[in-house]
């Protein structure tokens, strides 16, 4: 795996030891301290002999993905609680298989311009034993509880003249899954629309990954 090495200077003399390869972040003695790229905090400390700190970060953590996904819905009306769009499929959610993440926002685009709001429900797998199906009311099945990640409610879409966003920043919701690299989400209209063309919606979802 590749490594970034930060040499830090504190002071104008300073002893050097033996490096130590184990993951700990804290000094021993040596002076010299390695993270993973995830303790930040470690940068720059100083044993009490004012030794130099060496810390080693993980360059492949702390990585984000950008998923953007467009619906297929009717071109009609939806009534609240519909589904909007088939399940949605969130390919590369995680790096390889197996690994997890945190959902950290979901944008939603509407080119009809529907200023109404959303919800949307994240699964660690294809929730096999309930239908997602455009302008039908979703229930989830009992089956699939187990695999639902978080529902994130999605703010009113700001319009402009003839389409609108809307951004829900600070989802927050950490993620694993059991194989693959892929997770699914339902996309549930909260407030009744009319969408003019079947690609008026999109969906837009960023991952940090570990």
């Amino acid at each position: 795996m590749k490594k970034i090495l930060l040499l830090i200077l504190f002071l104008p003399s300073l002893a050097f030891g033996q490096v130590f390869t184990r993951n700990d972040n804290a000094f021993d003695g040596t002076g010299y301290v390695v993270g993973n790229g995830n303790h930040t905090n470690s940068m720059g400390a100083v044993d009490s002999n004012g030794r130099l700190g060496v810390v080693v970060v993980d360059s492949q953590s702390g990585k984000s993905a950008v998923i953007t996904v467009t619906q297929t819905v009717a071109a009609s009306a939806h009534s609240a609680g519909d589904a909007v769009g088939g399940l949605i499929t969130l390919s590369d959610a995680v790096r390889s298989s197996a690994l997890s993440g945190i959902i950290q926002s979901v944008s939603v685009t509407d080119k009809a311009g529907n200023a109404g709001s959303y919800d949307i429900v994240f699964f660690t797998a294809n929730p096999t034993a309930t239908t997602v199906t455009d302008d039908a009311a979703f229930t989830l099945n009992d089956a699939d509880i187990t695999k639902v990640i978080c529902m994130a409610p999605i703010s009113t879409v700001s319009t402009f003249a003839d389409n609108g966003v809307t951004n829900t920043t600070g989802v927050g919701c950490p993620f694993e899954v059991a194989s693959g690299t892929t997770i699914y989400a339902a996309l549930i209209n909260r407030s009744a629309a009319t969408y003019a063309s079947t690609s008026d919606v999109s969906v837009r979802v960023s991952i940090m990954q570990d």
